[in-house]
């Protein structure tokens, strides 16, 4: 899914998501304008948004259901009607 991205969007994307910077810091630590890091990270997850609408449950679907009634791959199959087989 990352490599959809383009590296400037991957850089601000993980230094705010998994190194958990404040877009302050990720502006400072990469010498760019605070608005950058936005509009980077606004064109990051709207990326990402896209291509997750191709799975299962973006259109209503809910695809596979466990038995808790979380939706999810790799779970308890059901038939039509939402019954296990």
């Amino acid at each position: 899914m990352l490599a959809k991205l383009s590296v400037p969007e991957r850089e601000v994307l993980t230094l705010v998501s998994q190194a958990q910077l404040s877009y302050l810091e990720v502006a400072e630590a990469l010498n760019i304008p605070i608005g950058t890091v936005r509009s980077r990270l606004h064109s990051a997850r709207k990326r990402i948004r896209t291509a997750l609408s191709d799975f299962p449950g973006r259109d209503g679907d809910p695809g596979p259901v466990d038995l808790a009634g979380r939706s999810g791959i790799g779970v308890a199959i059901v038939d039509e009607a939402g019954r296990l087989p």
